[in-house]
């Protein structure tokens, strides 16, 4: 497979046709070899318009919907970014060419070891890895500019709400349910208040978590 060629269709076809604009996004899509963040048997579906599933229902998001989420957090090369689930690993390299520091948590610590270990492969040194509950975000580096949840989730803890800079923003994929349409949010906060634009639809496995708790009717 060229990758090359699959990379230059990839921000041709799927992320400027749908008004992924952002020079700095664009360009960041353009040079990073998205099969490197993948497993190896899972690398010629890294440029694929959809979500991968690439361990133990963890999802790797696919190419539009990381640009998407990027866009709307409205990201500046000043910013701290604490980026929820380490699976989309292209999403953590992505943030990493354009903000100043990544900090990326999951409760997987061998999704976090893997991930690392792609990080430094790619001299990337501008990321940390830490082994934390998702849903609790980590309150020890907040507050931080930009929250991004790499995954679908049925609502945002106000735990994370409370560890955005007044003036911040978060970026997530919301659903009801497995089968529901998602909907691609922005959150901003001012001052005790945390205000939500709905930015369009996209359909993204949850982020484990994030689901609903099933509930049984008799």
């Amino acid at each position: 497979m060229n990758f090359s060629e699959a990379r230059k269709n990839m921000v041709e076809c799927q992320l400027r046709t749908n008004g992924i604009t952002n020079q700095k996004i664009v360009q960041a899509f353009m040079t990073i070899p998205r099969e490197d963040y993948y497993p190896a048997h899972l690398a010629s579906c890294a440029y694929l318009d959809e979500d991968v599933c690439i361990a133990n229902d963890r999802w790797a998001l696919e190419p539009l919907v990381e640009a998407r989420m990027m866009s709307a957090a409205q990201l500046a090369p000043t910013d701290v970014v604490l980026l929820v689930g380490a699976s989309s690993m292209t999403l953590t390299a992505y943030l990493s060419q354009i903000v100043t520091t990544v900090i990326v948590i999951d409760e997987d610590a061998a999704l976090l070891d893997q991930a690392q270990a792609i990080a430094q492969k790619h001299e990337i040194g501008n990321v940390a890895y830490i082994h934390s509950p998702m849903t609790q975000g980590y309150a020890e580096e907040a507050p931080y500019d930009v929250i991004i949840l790499s995954g679908a989730v049925c609502e945002v803890p106000n735990t994370l709400f409370s560890q955005i800079v007044d003036g911040g923003r978060l970026a997530c994929i919301e659903k009801k349910h497995e089968k529901s349409q998602g909907d691609l949010k922005l959150y901003k906060k001012m001052g005790l208040s945390v205000s939500g634009s709905f930015l369009g639809n996209a359909n993204t496995p949850f982020l484990k978590g994030f689901a609903p708790t099933t509930e049984f009717e008799f």
